[in-house]
């Protein structure tokens, strides 16, 4: 738990910025 202590904020971020284009393209795609 400690290696993963200071990671999990950063991945959170990297994971929405990642995620939240993708999720967009999805709904624009959708229309």
């Amino acid at each position: 738990r400690t290696i993963s202590l200071g990671t999990d904020v950063p991945t959170g971020i990297i994971i929405t910025v990642l995620t939240t284009p993708y999720f967009l393209y999805l709904l624009v795609k959708s229309n």
